[in-house]
């Protein structure tokens, strides 16, 4: 927690874990969801997305997905429902989310 008491709840998924990584030759990077903590003691609604840091190939077209996000007030939830297109490194943002939950590299390339 920092000094101002604003804290984060974050996980990250590398690129590498990403379909579109292999096919393109470009594996390189990951992307970190953060979230606000005190929306995961919550039941419904939970893990609020709060930002995220994009370093990855096309990062200035996935971090839209993210300023949509926190626009609507998504949550790490409605990222894992989210189906984007295969192969893509769209499938990176959907594996950060599932990060909160399990580890992104040891799932199939379906992430799920």
């Amino acid at each position: 927690m920092i000094k101002g008491g604003i804290g984060c709840r974050c996980r990250a998924a590398p690129i590498e874990a990403v379909a579109a990584g292999w096919t393109k030759g470009q594996t390189t990077g990951f992307i970190k969801i953060n979230t606000y903590p005190e929306t995961w003691k919550v039941s419904v609604k939970r893990g609020k997305i709060a930002g995220a840091l994009v370093v990855a190939p096309e990062a200035e077209e996935l971090i839209n997905v993210f300023a949509m996000a926190i626009q609507l007030g998504l949550t790490v939830e409605d990222l894992i429902e989210w189906l984007p297109s295969f192969p893509s490194y769209g499938e990176a943002l959907r594996l950060a989310a599932l990060a909160f939950y399990t580890d992104p590299t040891k799932l199939s390339c379906c992430g799920g």
